[in-house]
């Protein structure tokens, strides 16, 4: 954790126990007193996930939101890391909130804007998360309701799995500020082929399956139809959403990589089998039972 003004620390830490909830007291916790732009640009470390939690850009901060420094940032990222920010009010500062979101998409090919209201900023509210290649809309409610349970995130007074997808749904006027040039012309290419529904995230991508066995962090190879339905026909991108499953139980969320590739990125144990029982009886006819057969539907459509 990079902070400039040590004051700051020691009234969290006196004043604001139910928000971070002795994180200071946590040994994996390093904390550093000092220009975050300067440590940025000179730390040897590689991190999976970095949070900006800045003053706004026309403080002394603006250079915190500058493209340099967005790419400093994601050069200290490792592959499929994410990068959180404020972008600012939709509704009081719009130019603010198209530039930043213009610096950001001039660096990470992954830019996702999510807004919500915020009662301490008296605004709606504009945030985003960036990556080289992750996209957070993938990852489905049920995956992520597992990993809340798995790690005893129980208490949480705002997010929850079914609100992670409706974060990324945007006002009209806040996707026209935030929307790259491929949006204005297209829309958001993964969301339209999606499926939507209770146990589904807001975008997803198709499904698709792929024979034999799959796991978080693999390449797979895509079968050539399954590769030419998304590429030619659904016209995805590098990076756009895709759900694999085998036939063996679950969902793999990944993203495309190459022309005929897919990484994995997350598995949801969702099971999608119907509830119905079906009995299925096939029967042959006797030998000389056979014409009468074929007989019949002949009689039936002959005309009167």
């Amino acid at each position: 954790m990079a902070e400039l003004d040590e004051a700051v620390i020691d009234i969290s830490k006196r004043y604001l126990g139910a928000i971070h909830r002795g994180a200071f007291d946590d040994p994996r916790l390093t904390l550093r007193i000092g220009d975050g732009f300067e440590f940025v640009r000179s730390t040897p470390e590689r991190f999976d996930l970095i949070v900006l939690d800045l003053t706004d850009p026309d403080t002394p901060a603006f250079h915190l939101y500058s493209e340099q420094f967005f790419r400093m940032c994601r050069a200290i990222l490792n592959p499929g890391g994410l990068l959180t920010l404020h972008l600012g009010s939709p509704v009081y500062q719009p130019s603010t909130v198209r530039k930043n979101s213009e610096n950001l998409r001039k660096v990470f090919p992954q830019v996702h804007p999510m807004s919500l209201y915020i009662p301490l900023y008296g605004s709606l509210w504009c945030l985003a998360v960036a990556s080289d290649s992750a996209n957070p809309r993938a990852v489905g409610s049920d995956l992520i309701a597992l990993r809340m349970r798995e790690r005893g995130l129980t208490d949480l007074q705002y997010y929850n799995a079914e609100l992670h997808g409706a974060l990324f749904v945007l006002p009209n006027f806040v996707r026209d500020l935030t929307r790259g040039p491929d949006a204005a012309a297209g829309g958001a290419r993964g969301c339209a082929a999606g499926r939507v529904g209770p146990r589904k995230a807001a975008c997803e991508g198709p499904d698709s399956f792929v024979e034999g066995p799959l796991s978080v962090n693999a390449r797979v190879e895509l079968p050539a139809a399954v590769a030419h339905h998304a590429r030619v026909v659904l016209r995805l991108r590098e990076g756009d959403p895709i759900v694999l499953f085998n036939g063996l139980g679950g969902e793999y969320h990944a993203q495309l990589a190459g022309p005929s590739q897919a990484e994995v990125i997350g598995f949801d144990p969702v099971e999608r089998e119907p509830s119905l029982h079906i009995t299925l009886i096939q029967a042959q006819a006797t030998a000389d039972k056979v014409d009468w057969v074929i007989e019949k539907p002949s009689k039936s459509a002959s005309p009167a």
